[in-house]
């Protein structure tokens, strides 16, 4: 990721509040596609976790749209998932369950569902760092 930020357009940060608002109670969780750290393409998934009111797990089809993208020039830059009560840091699920550990992982936050909070962290091992996110004019 270029200039250690990743740049987010706010039409794009407002689709994955939104996504997020919209799957209150449960987790709300998709990619984000582009290129040199810029955010160009929000692609919602569907949370097929066991337990969505704690943890995601995107379904297939949402996943499969990497290969897509890719294809055309793209790349995943991030992927998204909300906390529905809790802060936007990742929990101990998140650090154990991280197998991109050089995509950026948003988290929305709705623990005021008035002002979602999107921060961005890179997470691997036993452990993350947050990534600025730059809320950018399309």
């Amino acid at each position: 990721m270029s200039g250690n930020a990743l740049r987010l357009p706010a039409a794009l940060a407002r689709q994955v509040a939104n996504h997020a608002l919209a799957a209150y109670p449960d987790e709300a969780c998709g990619l984000v596609s582009g290129s040199d750290g810029i955010a160009v393409q929000v692609h919602e998934g569907r949370n097929v976790s066991a337990n969505p009111h704690m943890a995601y797990e995107l379904d297939v089809d949402t996943l499969a749209l990497q290969i897509g993208f890719e294809e055309a020039g793209l790349e995943l830059v991030a992927i998204y998932h909300s906390h529905p009560r809790g802060p936007a840091t990742p929990s101990s699920v998140d650090i154990a369950r991280a197998t991109y550990p050089g995509v950026v992982h948003i988290i929305c936050s709705l623990a005021d569902r008035d002002q979602p909070q999107l921060r961005g962290f890179l997470i691997s091992g036993d452990g993350f760092c947050e990534v600025p996110i730059a809320t950018i004019s399309a």
